[in-house]
């Protein structure tokens, strides 16, 4: 995800950095930027989410991979 959302972001970017003045490059960034400022709103939950269920997720997570090591012996 992280490759397609640098490469969604930047070459709007670069576009309107080699012209400022073009218009249709300033729109796709200010797209792409509206884009990303959705994406985080709407999954600003997660952070939160997941720092209340830190303990539990790492007790689950310990389990599955000592249960993998088990079945790998």
């Amino acid at each position: 995800m992280d490759k397609i959302s640098y490469k969604l972001y930047r070459y709007p970017q670069l576009a309107r950095d080699l012209n400022s003045s073009d218009k249709e490059a300033v729109e796709h960034l200010q797209k792409v930027q509206f884009l990303f400022a959705e994406i985080s709103t709407e999954l600003s939950w997660v952070n939160s989410e997941l720092v209340d269920n830190r303990e539990n997720i790492e007790k689950n997570g310990l389990k599955k991979r000592n249960l993998m090591i088990i079945n790998l012996d």
